[in-house]
């Protein structure tokens, strides 16, 4: 394994490097990237309504708590 302190690329073209990675590998699994199962899709869509409904959820007990002190 090559020594880390040899490394004669600077921060901007690693920099550079690390982007055009990125991009190629980007495009590459668009490309083949198969939509998820139905399955899937439906229980994110639970998580995401169980999230917006969460602040409500929160101040019903945190009012039903003040009451029954």
């Amino acid at each position: 394994m090559p020594d880390p302190s040899s490394c004669t690329c600077s921060d901007v073209h690693a920099r550079a490097i690390c982007d055009e990675v990125g991009e190629r590998l980007r495009i590459l699994l668009d490309r083949s990237q198969a939509p998820p199962p139905q399955k899937i899709v439906s229980l994110i869509l639970r998580l995401q309504l169980s999230e917006l409904n969460a602040p409500k959820r929160e101040l019903e007990r945190q009012s039903s708590a003040s009451t029954a002190a």
